[in-house]
């Protein structure tokens, strides 16, 4: 995980204080979700800034951690920062009540990482900042 992710997986847990499990970082090295704990897998993103009200998802971890989280019966929650602001997404109950995540083909940086300005395609999809739980309602998605 990134220092930034590191950073904002800790200020999730901060809301969680009455939690008896806190978010760590899944042990694997390769991963398509960079959180977990036995309730919930999390997706953790730092956005520079919010586009039309919205937030990028990519599909290719969409659907890997939507069908993970259905085969180990977890939660996926897709918590993104802007600024010091969380969006929290509760992914399952999105794809549960057909949410329209606008899929569709764009050319965006192959990585994010080191200035690289290589564009290649991405199937990608946006939630509306409307549609999350900010992170002070997030008290119903710490475990118990």
């Amino acid at each position: 995980m990134k220092k930034e992710e590191i950073e904002i997986m800790h200020q999730f847990n901060a809301y969680c204080l009455d939690s008896h499990e806190y978010l760590k970082m899944y042990p694997r090295s390769y991963s398509r979700f960079d959180a977990y704990n036995s309730e919930i897998i999390v997706e953790i993103k730092n956005r520079a800034k919010i586009y039309d009200g919205r937030l990028l998802i990519e599909f290719d971890k969409f659907s890997y951690n939507l069908k993970f989280s259905k085969i180990h019966n977890k939660k996926f929650l897709y918590v993104n920062r802007v600024d010091s602001n969380l969006f929290v997404f509760d992914i399952n109950y999105l794809d549960y009540i057909n949410y329209n995540f606008n899929w569709q083909w764009k050319a965006l940086p192959k990585t994010t990482e080191f200035g690289n300005t290589e564009l290649v395609d991405k199937y990608i999809g946006y939630v509306s900042i409307r549609d999350s739980d900010t992170i002070e309602m997030i008290e119903h998605l710490c475990p118990n």
